[in-house]
């Protein structure tokens, strides 16, 4: 399932003469809930649920958010709750620009499954790009386990030897129509079987289950308010959301079938995949010889414009909301296409990210232009006291710098290149690319170091002054695409300028080539570093935060910033002549323009909207304003 173009060419150990190896961050934070063998590897430390590596504070799982649904575990209680929460939006005061200050989802655990077996242990099984792995699991047999994944159509939880337990924060009124409270009684199947949950809030939830066993009653009841199998249960449990009675028969007809995993291939720059791999629940009465019929998942608006079939889509349309990426509608999965999503980009979407990829602009200045904004001037007074350019303290303000110094080397020889200002601008243009540098040879306060227990570069400061927070958080792998994304830009900058400076100071160039690993490795294959820790390619943009709980879910947090690192990783492929990540990069920026800036992803009303804070991808389950 993987591809070879999307492998990062080094896969080799960082260089330990550049970057000290370290364990010292476990004294601080780590991925306290995944299996130990998963733990030898690298540790994703910027995924949607990311809230499941380790516990907050008070010592519980925050939320995470696979849209449509928010999923609660609880890994005291031994409980699973799936939710919908869009219906119970709260939005805030308008404020002074006529757009609502905030909006947020109450937390409501909605439809709870319990484990009910003794001392439960939660765990994050496995993980890959699409899904997550997780289980509460109780000696060598008990657990329910589940495969989450953004778009999921419905909550899957496999159940092994415990009993099904289902209820909800806002009590079960009725099963089926039938009134629930003590005295309840429901006879059923084992090997298959269904009814609808109705809340108090008015919710109704779709209940499928499906197991190998076969011939046997399943019998539930009302204990103490929770709907219960009277027998322990060996097999699947589905939920989802009812919207529509017309909804209601779509979830009945796809029930049984849900994502196991999920990889992200890119053969060509003109486009991606996602390769599923499906599963099936058990039943003894589906014929084994049929074709297995498709499975139901679902897509962001940007999905369907770049989408190469459209005859997946359900009919009649299914739609749900996410939290903040606006409405989802329902797709399939289908084996007979081999359970692949195949996304192409426009030819024009090509043209406009690749014309703003270079170096300079893709309109070069005129003559006129030049003159009457003074920029040789303007040029001259800056790089006049270049002798005088200093660096900040700090990776994130130290990288910023080095970029302006860059974009001045850059502006410096693109206007040399002009006959009328060759004479006034070639020295200055040779003195600044002298004084860059110069810089990006400087060596740092706080040394970048190689962490083993997440696997990545940190910086050593959080080890002198103990404080997880310094650097903006870099050491918890807060923002590193865009605290080293200023260095690779300015990097490459130099580099296109000088290219016999790649040779002349290798290990200036090892030290970038390993953040831009560090940010964007693509190997299945890296055993020091995790595949795309920042870029999610189902939301189609990065995520910020790192390994730290954040109640509302990851977000992007500065799209300005990431754009600028994947221009900057572009820029030094080009100038490397590495070609797995000029394909891997354009497919990242095509989908991050199609999805945010395009404005193809969300049908909220933006006019309510569009006065809040600009440079933030919304968290998963909220907005706010300045």
């Amino acid at each position: 399932m993987s591809s070879t173009k999307m492998q990062a060419a080094d896969t080799a150990p960082p260089d330990p003469t550049l970057f000290q190896y370290t364990n010292a961050l476990k004294q601080f934070i780590s991925p306290t809930t995944i299996l130990p063998e998963k733990a030898t590897g690298p540790v994703p430390t910027n995924k949607w649920w990311g809230n499941l590596l380790s516990l907050n504070a008070a010592g519980r799982l925050d939320p995470v958010y696979p849209s449509p649904y928010a999923v609660f575990i609880d890994n005291v209680a031994a409980t699973i709750a799936c939710s919908y929460l869009y219906d119970s939006m709260h939005q805030g005061p308008i404020n002074v620009n006529g757009a609502i200050s905030y909006y947020y989802f109450p937390r409501s655990s909605n439809l709870i499954f319990s484990c009910q077996a003794p001392s439960v242990q939660f765990s994050v099984e496995d993980w890959d790009d699409l899904t997550v792995q997780v289980s509460l699991t109780s000696g060598s047999s008990a657990f329910l386990r589940s495969v989450m994944a953004l778009g999921q159509a419905y909550m899957t939880i496999q159940h092994g030897d415990v009993p099904i337990c289902l209820s909800s924060e806002s009590g079960i009124a009725a099963v089926d129509g039938q009134p629930f409270g003590d005295g309840f009684l429901y006879h059923g199947q084992v090997d298959v079987g269904k009814f609808v949950v109705t809340l108090h809030n008015g919710q109704r939830w779709l209940v499928c289950w499906s197991s190998p066993a076969k011939g046997q009653a399943l019998t539930f009841t009302c204990d103490k308010q929770v709907l219960k199998s009277g027998a322990h249960f060996n097999g699947i449990v589905q939920a989802a959301i009812v919207a529509s009675d017309d909804a209601l028969q779509i979830l009945e007809q796809y029930a049984g079938g849900y994502v196991h995993r999920g990889v992200v291939t890119c053969d060509t720059v003109h486009g991606f995949q996602y390769h599923w791999e499906t599963r099936r629940a058990a039943v003894q009465s589906q014929q084994p010889t049929k074709a297995s019929p498709p499975v139901l998942h679902f897509v962001l608006e940007h999905h369907k414009s770049i989408l190469t079939f459209h005859s997946q889509a359900v009919v009649p349309a299914l739609t749900l909301h996410s939290h903040t990426r606006g409405p989802m509608t329902a797709y399939l999965i289908d084996s007979a296409s081999g359970n692949i999503w195949d996304f192409a980009f426009s030819e024009q979407d090509e043209q406009n990210v690749e014309r703003c990829a270079q170096f300079h602009a893709p309109r070069d200045p005129s003559v006129q232009d030049i003159v009457e904004n003074r920029l040789v001037d303007h040029l001259q007074d800056e790089i006049n006291t270049a002798a005088t350019w200093t660096l900040p303290p700090g990776y994130y303000f130290k990288g910023k710098a080095l970029q302006k110094y860059g974009s001045l080397c850059l502006l410096a020889a693109k206007l040399a290149s002009y006959k009328e200002f060759q004479t006034q601008v070639a020295p200055l243009a040779a003195t600044a690319l002298s004084k860059l540098k110069q810089l990006l040879d400087t060596a740092n306060e706080f040394p970048l170091c190689y962490d083993v227990v997440y696997k990545g570069l940190i910086t050593s400061e959080v080890f002198v002054k103990h404080d997880v927070n310094v650097e903006f958080g870099n050491a918890v792998y807060n923002d590193h695409h865009y605290h080293y994304g200023y260095f690779i830009t300015a990097a490459a900058m130099m580099y296109h300028l000088d290219p016999s400076y790649m040779t002349k100071n290798t290990r200036l160039c090892a030290w970038i080539e390993t953040l831009v690993r560090d940010v964007m490795s693509a190997s299945i294959a890296d055993a020091y570093f995790p595949r795309f820790r920042h870029f999610d390619w189902f939301l189609g943009h990065g995520l910020s935060h790192g390994v730290t709980s954040v109640v509302d879910g990851k977000d992007e947090e500065s799209t300005s910033e990431e754009i600028n690192c994947w221009y900057g990783i572009a820029l030094w492929a080009a100038v490397t002549g590495n070609t797995r990540y000029v394909l891997l990069l354009h497919q990242s920026v095509y989908i991050f323009v199609i999805g945010v800036f395009v404005g193809r992803e969300s049908k909220i009303d933006q006019s309510k909207h569009m006065n809040q804070r600009a440079n933030q991808i919304h968290s998963s389950n909220n907005s706010t304003s300045n």
